[in-house]
């Protein structure tokens, strides 16, 4: 998924946060850009449990995996 871009918002998906097993991090900032979101919701929705989210020292990060199926699942409620 290198240079890959999110089409809405035109974000770069290859920023230097990496995890230790190599997949890509998102900080909380990467986060609402990428999900056109507030930075209480995004904390809203990890508070319940529905995003999950790594915390690296006093750093909160996110697995793009974590991320595409919050993405999914908010999908699928909405279909329901």
């Amino acid at each position: 998924m290198a240079g890959a871009r999110s089409s809405k918002n035109n974000i770069a998906l290859t920023a230097p946060h990496v995890g230790v097993d190599g997949l890509r991090l998102l900080s909380v900032k990467e986060l609402c850009e990428l999900l056109n979101i507030s930075r209480s919701k995004a904390y809203v929705e990890m508070a319940a449990g529905r995003l999950r989210c790594i915390k690296l020292g006093g750093s909160t990060r996110f697995r793009l995996a974590d991320v595409e199926a919050y993405i999914e699942r908010a999908s699928a409620d909405i279909a329901a």
